[in-house]
């Protein structure tokens, strides 16, 4: 009776193993493309925003529209990113990154007015890094 309870015992294991050993997880692949930083502000007449995105590396950056500017180097995980024209809501620039798959910020750090060149409280702005549909690979 002891034998036979051992033997059904080891059984049990075996096949909660067995069960347990499926196909094994595949990572999901690594996905470069591009991402959209945009800008939310009740702000009137903004002439230049300063921002950092963070999350990971950023391969090469493009400002959007009507807008110029400049990419500068990492600095401890962080990009700085300066926008220049009459800033608005919507799209301000776009990222490429080596992975879509990995989150990304954008902080406004400083802005001021195009007129008086006045610096403008940052709580007036919210920043955002979001996928771009359909665009895996081109800006």
């Amino acid at each position: 009776m002891n034998a036979q309870r051992a033997i059904a015992g080891i059984a049990s294991v075996c096949l909660l193993v067995v069960a347990g050993c499926g196909e094994p997880t595949r990572p999901k692949p690594v996905v470069a493309g591009w991402l959209d930083v945009r800008v939310s502000t009740s702000a009137p007449d903004v002439g230049i925003v300063r921002m950092t995105l963070a999350g990971g590396r950023v391969d090469s950056a493009t400002v959007s529209g009507v807008y110029s500017g400049f990419i500068g180097a990492p600095q401890g995980g962080a990009v700085p990113l300066i926008v220049i024209g009459p800033i608005a809501t919507g799209s301000v620039a776009r990222i490429k990154v080596p992975d879509l798959s990995v989150p990304y910020t954008a902080i406004v750090e400083e802005a001021a007015s195009s007129s008086d060149y006045s610096l403008i409280a940052t709580d007036q702005f919210v920043a955002a890094v979001l996928p771009i549909a359909g665009h895996a690979s081109a800006p």
